[in-house]
Parts: structure tokens; C-alpha cells; sequence
């Protein structure tokens, strides 16, 4: 018996078929891409396309009689949704996103197959697969352009100028917007900034969760802020590198107060962060997050953010 015939076997095994896709959905179910960062879970979202696509084409093969691929698609929603429930279980997140994911997959499986059943034509197949193809990559094509954002605006860490510089800010803050910097502030004509109304939460803030990672060479950090306020604004810096290891003593905190009706640049020293943990030096070559939290007096009020820059 030869290599292709023992291929060709496997394939047609009903058993493989199953095992394989009992695999796929265990993978999507436990599996984790590597790293924490904005990459890393951006192809762990993408995953559930290519997982579904070829499960897919695994349930197509299987299926038999009338509606096969009505009864594919409506069995590829339902896994799709049972795998988030499960997550949600286990302590994952459940994401309608996912689902749109899986059925991106799903509907250019179904394309694939009825192409090659000539139960459709090329030009349409060739559309479905080309739009479900786009809606997986898509995503992880915007990651990689706001990666390429972050690095062109080096060593300016974040800056409002389009909805990429939003990237990589949590969604800890309930709708920011990039707007035109009221004139009285403004120091040219285009100036954009964030504008925030500080959320009334438990830590309300702006939180830059994957900061461009090497400061080394620099002297301080900077940060732009204009309080339109009657009041002034009570804030606390925490900064920290990827080492960090979730104490309040090893990483950098401190307070300042923007005056109302001001526009203010706050600079931070990097010599006073580098000391700042307790037991060893932050390590400046690797840093991560740069959080501006909001006192609790000052929650439910506006705030402009132009940017954060090294000097």
C-alpha cells in the first residue's frame, strides 16, 4: 500500500474526519496564542476564521440528503456560539465578534465547496471567499498598521491625529473622541486631541496598555493636558515596564493637578522612574503602560489629552 493511497484513506475516514474536528474545536475552545500583547490577541481573534473554514469543510463532507449547506451554516452558528458559552465557563471572554468570526469562515467553506461541486459559479465563489477572507484579515492588517503608526510617531508615545493612535488605549474609557483643540488652547490650526469625560468607575482614567517599549536615551516623559474646567483636575501617574509584577511599590505613582482653565506639559524625570521600585531599577528598555487615573472628585468631567512624547 503505498504513502498516497494510506493519504487518500485517512482522508476518506469517517473516524479522522471526526477526530480532526473534535481537534479544531478543542483548539479553539483552550488554545492561546503566545504573549500579551495587542498582536498576540489580535491573531488569537483570527484563528477562529481559518479554524472554522476547515471544520467546515469537514461538516460539508459528512453531510448528506437536501439543505447541506443551509444545515452546515446554521450547525457552524450554533458551534460557534456554544464554543463562546463554554469560554465564558472556563473564564474566557464571550465575544459576538468571535461568532462573526467563525461565520466568516463557515460561509467561504460553504463557497470553496459549492464551487468545487459546481453548484455555483466562479465569479460569485470567488466573491463570498474574497469577502470572508478580507473580514478575518482585516483586523489583523489594522494591528499591524497601528504598530507602524506607533513606530513613525517614535519618540512621541501616543498622539491624536486618526483612529489609529486609539489602538492601543483600553477600553476603560467610554467613547473618546478625537476632536479639533478648542481654539483658546490650540497651538496651531490643526491640533487634534482626546477628549475624555472622566468615567465614574472604580479607577477612571486613560490607560496607554502597550507603550513603544524602548526609552532608553531619553531624559523624560511628557504629558500635554488641558482642564476646560471651572475646577482643577487631580490626577495620578502610574507608569511601569514589562517586569512588573502587579505591586503598588514596584512601579512609578505620583500625583499632580492640572489648574483650571489650563493647559499644561508635565514632565516626569526617567531618572526618578528607573528608581522608583522598590528593590531594583525599572527597566527602561522595556516599558509597557503609562496610566493617567482621575481622582475621585474629579470623575464626570472633561478632559483634553494632546499627547505623551520622550524628550
Amino acid at each position: 500500500m503505498n504513502r498516497l493511497h494510506i493519504i487518500r484513506r485517512f482522508r476518506e475516514s469517517i473516524p479522522a474526519k471526526i477526530g480532526i474536528a473534535t481537534a479544531l474545536v478543542l483548539v479553539t475552545i483552550v488554545g492561546q496564542v503566545p504573549g500579551d500583547s495587542r498582536f498576540s490577541a489580535a491573531l488569537q481573534n483570527g484563528c477562529h476564521s481559518p479554524v472554522f473554514f476547515l471544520l467546515t469543510l469537514i461538516v460539508i463532507s459528512l453531510l448528506t440528503g437536501p439543505f447541506a449547506y443551509l444545515r452546515t451554516i446554521g450547525l457552524g452558528a450554533v458551534l460557534g456560539i456554544g464554543i463562546e458559552l463554554v469560554q465564558g465557563q472556563i473564564g474566557g471572554d464571550v465575544s459576538l465578534l468571535d461568532v462573526c468570526s467563525d461565520m466568516a469562515g463557515v460561509i467561504a467553506a460553504v463557497g470553496v465547496h459549492a464551487f468545487r461541486a459546481q453548484r455555483l459559479g466562479g465569479f460569485v465563489a470567488t466573491l463570498i471567499v474574497a469577502i470572508g477572507t478580507l473580514y478575518w484579515i482585516a483586523p489583523i492588517m489594522w494591528c499591524c498598521a497601528a504598530y507602524a503608526n506607533r513606530a513613525m510617531s517614535y519618540p512621541t508615545l501616543v498622539r491624536f491625529q486618526t483612529s489609529l493612535d486609539r489602538y492601543f488605549l483600553l477600553d476603560s474609557i467610554p467613547e473618546p473622541e478625537i476632536v479639533a483643540m478648542p481654539r483658546q488652547w490650540s497651538e496651531g490650526a490643526m491640533e487634534y486631541a482626546l477628549y475624555v469625560i472622566l468615567p465614574h468607575s472604580q479607577w477612571p482614567g486613560i490607560e496607554l496598555s502597550e507603550a513603544s517599549p524602548n526609552w532608553s536615551g531619553f531624559r523624560g516623559l511628557n504629558i500635554d493636558l488641558v482642564n476646560p474646567n471651572a475646577t482643577s483636575l487631580q490626577f495620578t501617574l502610574r507608569v511601569n515596564d514589562r517586569s512588573h509584577n502587579n505591586a503598588f511599590n514596584d512601579r512609578f505613582n505620583t500625583n499632580f493637578a492640572v489648574a483650571p482653565r489650563t493647559r499644561a506639559v508635565l514632565r516626569f524625570p526617567l531618572v526618578d522612574l528607573q528608581r522608583a521600585p522598590a528593590g531594583r531599577s525599572m527597566d527602561i528598555r522595556h516599558m509597557q503602560k503609562i496610566v493617567i487615573f482621575a481622582s475621585a472628585q474629579s470623575t464626570g468631567k472633561p478632559v483634553y489629552l494632546s499627547r505623551i512624547w520622550l524628550d
